[in-house]
This record gives C-alpha cells, structure tokens and sequence, in this order.
C-alpha cells in the first residue's frame, strides 16, 4: 500500500497559517510570523516528512526551489576562492531546502543558451552566474524575461550579485605605496581592466598618475589545463620583461597570488633580493601561506560571499552589492609566524 504524502495545505493547516505563508517560511522569504510559528512549521515539516512536488512545479513552469550555480568557464573551477564560495553555496542552499545544479559554460554562443535551457528544463528557476560568461547580458535578458531569478558573482555585466571589491583592494595597495615614497608602480593588470574598472575609481589627479602604468597584459581567455600553474608562467614571464625593460621598478601588482609566485620564481633566477620589489597578489591562495615569499595579498570572505547571495536570492534585492577583503601581510601575519626563527 502507497503511503498517502503529507500536502502543503495539510501542514498550513495544523499550523493555522495559509498555504502561501507556509510556502514562504520554507522558501526562507521574510513573513510576518512568529519565530515560534516559524519553528512549528519546520518541525511539522520534517515530522511528515513533507517534500514540495516538484516534479508538477516543473511541468505547469511553476516557481521551485532548484538553483542552477554556472560557472563562466572551466578555469575558474580551479580558483581557490570560488571553490570555496561553492561549497559554503551547496550548504547553506541545502539549509535552506533549495535543491542546486552545477554546470560549466564552454564559451560557444549556441552550446550556453542550449545548456541554460536544458537547465531550465529540470525546474532551474534561479540562476547564479560565477565569473563573466561570453555573451551574458543575452543570458541574462533571456532568464529575466521567463520571470528567473538571475544573480552573478564576480560577473561584470550582472545587473544583480556580489562583487568582491578586488578594485578596492587595488586602490589600498596603491595609497600605501604613496605613503611608503614609491614611485616606479607597475600593474600587471589588461588595458580593459585599468580603463573600465581602476581608473574610474580613482581622483582625477591619481588617474593620470597611473595610466601609463599598465604592464601590457593580454586578457587570459579560456584555458583548459591547471589555471594556476598557467597564472605563475604568466608572473614569470611578465616580471621578467618589466625588471629588463624598467630595472627600476619599485613595486608590481598582479591580478592573483600565483601570478606573484611566478614573479618572486623569476626575480629569485635574476638574482633579485627577495625584498627589492614589492609584491602584491589577490585572493590569499593557500599555497601562499608554505611558499616564504614576501607579498601583500587580499582575503575575501566567502563565508559572507555565500549568506549575501542567498540573502538576495530570497529577498530580490537589486544591484550589485560590494564585498571589501583584508589585507594580508606574508610572511609577517600570525599565519606564517613559523617561518621566523624564535
């Protein structure tokens, strides 16, 4: 005999509320009702055993509780940060009775829009993007026109999301080499990147300072193999060029710590002193902690990353809210205090 499942209705009722409202408190969206009302929803729930049909939600197209997380590309999967921010995104989605999906875009135009819709297809009704797929705002017009919920992380072109602040954290790498005296800065970031996203956040008289500044670096694109070993070939090769063409340089910014690896590996082979040339990465790759180099890098939360997505996957907050890092010092933070002799 088939066991009769327990409905919405039925757990509404022994809770005197009205379906909708039963169905909010277990979407996590904000009600008016007590905590103690909120609790005895949760407790009939897992009491019954109560499971939303979804299998109906998707075939009239019906909201569900099934979150597609996308990546831009297969190289950012490796990112150490992003993979973090991933899994605190599978927990707290799972606290929260949401059901997720994982895919990787390829970059071919017809092959994204076919997985979105496959996507949207198994009953995805939210969508989050991590990191800026090719050809997005078609994406994401195409989601918010069926009526999705459509969030990026670190995405440029996302009119919805968390960003962390890697700008900022530039711009604060930047005012301490002004009060240090240094003068020869070097930025190993794209024209694109300095045009589009550094320079308009400085004061006028700053961004004619840095314009010249860029060291000439091409856009990464995809890459298939290890993304960080390929990040310290590029350290390697760009810090190479800049201590031939400019040996005076001060201080070099690059766009991650395994950029700044490869440099301090190539500034060690041209027998440069570990401390000659200041040295600033983002993320606080791990590996950074065991390497001994010298070099300033910015921590970002991915704790917080995770709570303020799903906060505004909730709540439908609009705009892209900015998540500022920590600066960190190696090897002189408490982390790496075991380098140092006692």
């Amino acid at each position: 005999m088939v066991e009769k499942r327990v409905t919405l209705k039925e757990i509404a009722r022994l809770c005197e509320l009205a379906p909708t409202t039963v169905s909010s408190i277990l979407h996590g969206r904000k009600t008016y009702c007590s905590q103690a009302k909120i609790d005895r929803v949760h407790a009939l729930v897992k009491k019954y055993g109560y499971r939303p049909n979804v299998g109906y939600n998707i075939m009239t197209g019906r909201a569900t509780n099934i979150v597609a997380v996308v990546f831009s590309q297969k190289r950012i999967t490796q990112h150490e940060m992003l993979r973090n921010l991933y899994m605190n995104l599978c927990t707290g989605l799972n606290e929260r009775n949401y059901a997720m999906y994982t895919a990787v875009l390829s970059g071919e135009d017809s092959e994204q829009k076919s997985l979105v819709r496959s996507l949207e297809e198994r009953g995805c009704r939210a969508f989050l993007f991590i990191g800026t797929p090719k050809n997005y705002s078609e994406l994401e017009k195409y989601l918010l026109d069926k009526g999705h919920r459509v969030l990026g992380f670190n995405n440029r072109q996302a009119s919805d999301g968390v960003c962390a602040d890697q700008v900022g954290a530039y711009i604060r790498y930047l005012d301490f080499l002004e009060l240090g005296g240094r003068q020869n800065i070097r930025l190993a970031l794209t024209e694109e990147y300095m045009t589009d996203h550094l320079l308009p956040r400085l004061p006028v008289e700053r961004q004619a300072r840095y314009a010249d500044c860029g060291m000439k670096v091409d856009r990464v694109g995809f890459v298939h193999g290890n993304s960080a070993l390929h990040y310290f070939r590029l350290g390697y090769r760009q810090a190479q060029k800049e201590v031939q063409r400019n040996p005076g340089v001060e201080a070099m910014l690059f766009a991650t710590d395994y950029h700044v690896l490869g440099a301090a590996a190539a500034l060690s082979g041209m027998g440069k002193l570990a401390n000659a040339i200041e040295l600033f990465g983002m993320d606080d790759a791990a590996s950074v902690c065991f390497s001994g180099v010298r070099m300033t890098t910015t921590r970002f939360d991915m704790d917080a990353a995770a709570n303020l997505l799903m906060e505004r996957l909730v709540h439908f907050k609009p705009g892209i809210q900015m998540l500022e890092g920590d600066i960190v010092h190696y090897p002189d933070s408490k982390e790496t205090s075991f380098f140092h002799s006692s």
